[in-house]
């Protein structure tokens, strides 16, 4: 049981990026849906000022974290593999560092790329490219409300494409081992969006309005049970699949693992949108999240520099226990944080103001121009980490929807 756990808290860090994709869709589709309807024309207009929003939220960072690691990082430390480490790392860098900036590494060189878990930068980037090609369209559609379930049915077919697509690459073509692509991670973009697409134009109906009233915190106990034991049965399960050893039952797992997962963040985040999160809910609305929140995009990228920093300067043998192992974690998630607090002063908040006084800075002007990012979602990762947006839309107030109704109050409703 003990291995079991240990094992547990320890894959469950391959699975966080799972939510970082699949939140990123449910709070850029929440906002996009939020707009006043309008022709498509108007949307496609706005799209340039999508791609500039976001690539001077996000490029920044990378190239001063790109020129870093290739001057200043190599001359700060001394040991037994910071040579030989370091110089792998630089080399790699300098030889691919137009695909790193132009954020195709996970496809171009994902066998050797300049800091390996930039990866998922690149990834995400190019999700954003392709979103106005399923936001548009679903954002015309849903100016006509009787078009609700065609839409929905539409997104369905889309989730069962994206479900099934990586696997049949890797059956049909198995020497292809790239572990980084982007199209075996749409799933969780398209799921996020399907969930946003549902809470936004379904505010004004209860929570599990299917069920009655009486029997509405039952079934939502019953929901959390079972969502959590198939979760947790998800992480357990890959355990086994990697003992096992074998391709095609190892990439079957993972194409139903991620919607499975997933779909276990969506009903965590329906639930305590609508207030039935409980402790949960409470827990992530603490105002420590927020303020972590603020930080995630440069601790991402600022945590592997942390990690290569300890293990190429240690000069002596380490026993490695689930003890030591949480003892070093504790260490060097301290220290990022506190990097990356510098870091967010210098590099990233300066850009922030600068964008604010290049397109007029009001939150209203903002909305109107894009209505796809706020303050509250503007990076990758940037208060998705924290996960304090599981109550997506912190105004309660009347607000007029999209199809001209007014949402009334949630009384339950449990707001960061």
């Amino acid at each position: 049981m003990a291995r079991i756990i240990s094992f547990v808290l320890h894959q469950y860090s391959s699975f966080r990026r799972r939510h970082v994709f699949l939140y990123v869709w449910i709070l850029m589709g929440y906002q996009y849906l939020k707009q006043k309807p309008k022709p498509w024309k108007a949307h496609v207009r706005t799209v340039p000022y999508m791609y500039i929003h976001r690539l001077l939220r996000l490029t920044p960072s990378l190239v001063v974290f790109f020129f870093f690691i290739i001057t200043v990082f190599r001359l700060m430390g001394t040991g037994p593999m910071w040579n030989e480490y370091t110089n792998i790392v630089i080399d790699s860098c300098k030889e691919y560092w137009w695909s790193y900036m132009l954020y195709i590494q996970n496809y171009y060189n994902w066998d050797d790329m300049c800091m390996v878990p930039t990866w998922y930068i690149a990834a995400d980037m190019q999700m954003f490219i392709l979103s106005p090609l399923i936001a548009i369209p679903v954002a015309v559609a849903l100016s006509n409300s009787s078009r609700f379930k065609a839409t929905m049915k539409r997104l369905f077919v889309l989730n069962v494409f994206f479900t099934l697509l990586p696997l049949t690459i890797k059956l049909a073509v198995p020497e292809y081992k790239n572990t980084y692509d982007t199209h075996s991670r749409l799933i969780n973009y398209f799921l996020g969006f399907m969930l946003a697409t549902f809470m936004r134009t379904r505010q004004d109906r209860p929570f599990l309005y299917m069920v009655k009233s009486k029997h509405i915190d039952r079934t939502n106990l019953i929901l959390w049970i079972i969502v959590l034991c198939g979760m947790l049965a998800t992480v357990i399960g890959f355990q086994y699949i990697i003992l096992e050893d074998d391709a095609t039952n190892t990439n079957i797992y993972h194409s139903f693992m991620r919607p499975a997962w997933c779909i276990g963040l969506s009903w965590i985040v329906y639930s305590s949108h609508h207030g039935y999160g409980g402790f949960v809910s409470w827990l992530l609305c603490r105002p420590t999240f927020q303020v972590l929140g603020k930080l995630t995009y440069s601790m991402y990228l600022l945590h592997s520099m942390v990690l290569v920093y300890f293990i190429c300067t240690v000069r002596t043998q380490y026993y490695f226990s689930d003890y030591n192992a949480f003892y070093m974690f504790c260490g060097h998630y301290v220290v990022t944080v506190i990097v990356s607090f510098f870091w967010t002063l210098a590099f990233e908040s300066p850009v922030l103001i600068i964008e604010k006084l290049m397109f007029g800075g009001g939150k209203k002007k903002r909305e109107d121009k894009t209505g796809i990012e706020n303050d509250n979602n503007v990076n990758i990762v940037n208060n998705v980490n924290s996960d304090n947006n599981v109550n997506i839309d912190n105004n309660v107030n009347k607000e007029l929807e999209p199809n001209g109704r007014v949402e009334s109050e949630n009384k339950r409703y449990v707001a960061c």
